[in-house]
């Protein structure tokens, strides 16, 4: 029994910190999408980024 707790348990720290990456990650599409739709980066900001 107290495996299964101990699995539970790690389980729920797991999906716990994926839920908050997931959320990180969303917020920073949201910032990146609102820069570009604002007109603040564009095609050459990108470029000059990558090359």
């Amino acid at each position: 029994m107290s495996e299964k707790s101990e699995y539970e348990s790690k389980a729920q720290e797991t999906f716990s910190a994926e839920r908050k990456e997931d959320v990180f990650v969303l917020v920073l599409s949201t910032i990146a999408v609102l820069l570009v739709m604002f007109g603040v980066i564009g095609k050459d900001t990108v470029k000059s980024l990558f090359f």
